[in-house]
């Protein structure tokens, strides 16, 4: 299962750690950096993987969500 967007993704960079609380893509104080640290919070609950990657439908960015 994959979710797309159409932003401006994620620089391939900061992929690893995307996840981690307080990261944030968005300037200054335009986010918290927790949305993604729950989800994969959540993911890892139920025993599954998510990875990131450019969309490839859409022009923003790609996560793919896996069962392990």
């Amino acid at each position: 299962m994959y979710y797309e967007d159409d932003g401006p993704g994620i620089d391939p960079a900061d992929r690893d750690r995307a996840f981690t609380p307080g990261f944030s893509t968005k300037d200054g104080d335009a986010g918290v950096g927790m949305g993604l640290a729950s989800v994969r919070q959540i993911v890892l609950a139920h025993d599954w993987s998510v990875h990131v990657d450019d969309a490839e439908i859409l022009d923003g960015v790609r996560f793919e969500l896996r069962p392990e």
